[in-house]
């Protein structure tokens, strides 16, 4: 009879086993995967920055999406400091691509780089939590 109930407690204990390395397995699978969006998001905003100050020849407008698709299907938490960001940038990015149009301001260019930066500290922020 002990052996019976030894054997059953053996048998859901190498379950409880299983389950708990698989969850484990996960979970580092999804932190990886978080991890690497992140860096590819860093990445792509540092892009999407230095083409918003170049001139309209040299531009293109995939970071952005990018950038956006990310940030809404991984990270929502960052959602709301890359649409402030995204607004300094696209002040930038008109002024820069119209022709004859009115020059950048100091104001202007100081204030997108505060976004930037701000940005660029909630990436690291978010960033902690998958290391």
């Amino acid at each position: 009879m002990l052996v019976i109930i030894g054997g059953i407690i053996g048998f859901f204990a190498s379950i409880a086993k299983d389950y708990l390395i698989e969850s484990k397995k996960e979970k580092d699978k999804i932190k990886s995967l978080k991890r690497e969006k992140l860096e590819e998001t860093f990445i792509l905003v540092s892009d999407f920055y230095s083409n918003s100050l170049k001139s309209l020849e040299s531009k293109e407008n995939t970071e952005s999406a990018k950038i956006g698709m990310i940030i809404r299907f991984y990270f929502k938490d960052l959602l709301e400091g890359y649409q402030l960001f995204l607004e300094k940038s696209k002040v930038i990015i008109v002024k820069t691509t119209i022709p004859n149009s009115e020059n950048l301001t100091q104001e202007e260019l100081i204030e997108h780089n505060k976004e930037y930066i701000k940005f660029l500290n909630e990436i690291e922020k978010e960033s902690k939590k998958y290391c």
